[in-house]
């Protein structure tokens, strides 16, 4: 009785597991694209079926907005623009059938208008799933996703690269503000206010009172990119503070620094253009000599001790 219920309740089972997988994955992830006014640029990208059945993909072109502290792309509910990239982008074939665990390139043309202006413009390229209407039938199935390439189109033209440094500094404080130690994270803000994409590389020094380097970070290391008319921000962390005392403690004594410190950021971007800029931050690493006077008072006072029970012994004998 037991095993006809064993093999009832594993039917029920099996029954709900969907009997088709659908997924998808696309590369590669962005494409820059270097166009002139008036031409026509065709290039492919990847779709790779990874599921166990066929599956049938359908393409579009659509705006997208940059996030501001990454490069995963927001998608608005309606166009952002009119004749904008979403637009010149078309497709020869906007729906293939991919086998099983196979891959297939898919192109598709940038039709870039003669008036064009110099410059980035930007879209996304979607890649949606196709459900059959036969698979449909169970509820259970998987259902359809979205994958997405970013396209980058740079029109030949007058091309502006600049920009601005809006705020940076050591989250949580202000220049010229006391700390107990150098930690946290360093946050830098940026905004392009050219027409083209922008790749900084940002660097932060920090110096002691005696100019000697204390720590060095390297922000954007992946390389994210600062669309025109975005500002974006960018972060790493100096260092983090152990929370048990004893760890903490040691921790503080090895980072160990005392007075003003020089927090000196530079910033390269574009052809060799440069940012640079300065903050003092003071730093009174109250822990260390609170544990250093207490630690003087107890060898003073095993010292004193010492002396009295020797006096004493001295005075016995």
């Amino acid at each position: 009785m037991r095993r006809w219920i064993a093999l009832i309740v594993c039917s029920v089972i099996l029954g709900w597991i969907p009997q088709s997988v659908f997924a998808a994955a696309v590369a590669p992830a962005t494409i820059d694209i270097d166009a002139k006014p008036g031409s026509a640029e065709t290039h492919t990208f990847a779709v790779i079926n990874s599921g166990n059945a066929e599956q049938t993909y359908r393409f579009a072109a659509r705006d997208f907005l940059a996030s501001d502290g990454s490069d995963a792309p927001l998608f608005p509910s309606q166009p952002l623009q009119e004749d904008g990239l979403a637009d010149w982008i078309k497709f020869p074939v906007p729906e293939i059938t991919v086998p099983a665990r196979t891959s297939v390139d898919v192109p598709f043309v940038v039709l870039v208008p003669p008036t064009a202006p110099g410059g980035t413009t930007y879209a996304a390229i979607t890649t949606m799933d196709v459900i059959p209407p036969s698979a449909m039938v169970r509820e259970n199935v998987v259902v359809n996703t979205t994958s997405a390439i970013l396209v980058f189109v740079t029109v030949e033209g007058e091309r502006t690269e600049s920009l601005t440094l809006t705020s940076w500094g050591i989250d949580g404080t202000s220049p010229d503000e006391w700390m107990d130690a150098l930690n946290g994270d360093v946050v830098v803000s940026v905004r392009n206010n050219g027409n083209v994409v922008v790749v900084p590389q940002i660097r932060v020094t920090i110096k002691d009172a005696l100019g000697r380097p204390i720590a060095e970070r390297i922000l954007n290391e992946e390389e994210g990119r600062v669309l025109p008319g975005v500002e974006r921000r960018f972060t790493t962390s100096i260092d983090s503070i152990p929370t048990e005392f004893v760890e903490s403690l040691g921790w503080r004594v090895r980072n160990f620094a005392l007075g003003p410190v020089s927090v000196i950021l530079s910033i390269t971007y574009g052809d060799g253009q440069t940012l640079h800029d300065q903050q003092a931050v003071w730093v009174w690493p109250w822990q260390v000599g609170v544990a250093s006077l207490v630690a003087v008072a107890i060898v003073l006072l095993v010292l004193r001790t010492a002396k009295r029970l020797h006096k004493r012994t001295s005075q016995t004998s």
